[in-house]
């Protein structure tokens, strides 16, 4: 008791001096203009030629979906807030390939280069941190910011820009939440393990299997390199891709446990495990940085949901068999 009682005075510290904490955040907060490179041939000092018509202003989050195109963003920030404070930008999702961070004081005509990215070797930030942060002086005139971004996995660029404490308090608090979480899935992951090897059956091995969706996230949210450190060989930018690939496979499996398709509907059992073999297969590409390839032709997983749902309406309204599709 005498060491349950410090430990949750310190969590409900934590909670309490990090609620307050509050980052300005690019599209919600500070309006920014961008632009869709298709060919991939854009230089900073073509972009800052291009007329202001040719470019399109936006007040959200930038979010693009899966494409293959470069995205320029390209905003001033001179907060009031900063006036006194360096300005901490947080750069995310960790999983992008390549990003190039430019800055200058709007007083200047210098920009300045920074980098971060999944797959730039040359990626450097100022924080030992699971994410990119980039640290700006503090500046009475504000700063003028264009990033460039490039990836292979979804294209999304979430910009936050904090005062030193309030990121500190907020990173303590975001980290004891996934440590947590992480640290209650792994435990239950090897009791499952445990389970597979002593008692067998598929319903514990998929079971098992189902962990790579935590396994994903972290990856994704930055922590295997955090934890282990950068590799040349990109091993968090591949392990994201290939453990995001292997859910769709344990979603199939798991679906045709719960509505015992092996033993109703063993033809179909059959197609969807060659296309879970196919899928498998498919993620050789990754390796090769063709993920787009792959991702394409998950549909064959969206058509067998489909085909899922139909299942399970026969069974339950046609078959009536409702409590042994559960169960």
């Amino acid at each position: 008791m005498s060491i349950i009682k410090p430990f949750l005075f310190f969590s409900f510290l934590v909670v309490a001096t990090c609620s307050h904490a509050k980052a300005l955040i690019i599209g919600q907060d500070i309006p920014y203009f961008y632009y869709e490179d298709k060919t991939n041939s854009l230089s900073l000092e073509l972009l800052l030629s291009l007329p202001q018509e040719n470019l399109i202003e936006s007040k959200k989050t930038l979010s693009k979906g899966y494409t293959e195109s470069t995205f320029w963003i390209k905003f001033d920030v001179n907060d009031k807030a900063f006036s006194n404070n360096e300005y901490w930008f947080e750069v995310l999702p960790v999983y992008l390939d390549r990003i190039e961070f430019y800055y200058k004081e709007d007083s200047s005509n210098t920009w300045i280069k920074r980098s971060a990215g999944d797959l730039n070797n040359a990626a450097e930030w100022d924080v030992d941190y699971r994410a990119p942060v980039f640290i700006l002086p503090k500046s009475s005139d504000g700063y003028s910011v264009v990033i460039k971004v490039t990836t292979s996995s979804s294209m999304l660029l979430n910009v936050r820009i904090w005062k030193e404490h309030d990121f500190i308090g907020y990173s303590l608090k975001d980290n004891i939440f996934w440590s947590f979480f992480f640290g209650v899935f792994s435990f239950a992951g090897m009791i499952l393990l445990l389970l597979a090897l002593v008692l067998g059956g598929r319903i514990f091995w998929i079971s098992f299997f189902s962990f790579f969706v935590y396994f994903d996230l972290f990856c994704m949210h930055g922590y295997y390199e955090w934890f282990f450190g950068k590799s040349p060989l990109h091993i968090q930018h591949y392990l994201t891709s290939l453990s995001f690939i292997a859910i769709f496979s344990v979603v199939l499996l798991a679906c045709s446990e719960i509505i015992g398709l092996r033993e109703r509907f063993n033809k179909i059992y059959k197609v969807m495990l060659f296309i879970i073999y196919l899928i498998s297969f498919q993620s050789v590409f990754v390796i090769f940085d063709m993920y787009f390839l792959v991702i394409k032709n998950i549909l064959f997983f969206f058509m067998l949901v489909v085909l899922f749902y139909f299942l399970v309406i026969y069974i339950v309204f046609i078959k009536r068999n409702l409590v042994s599709c559960i169960f």
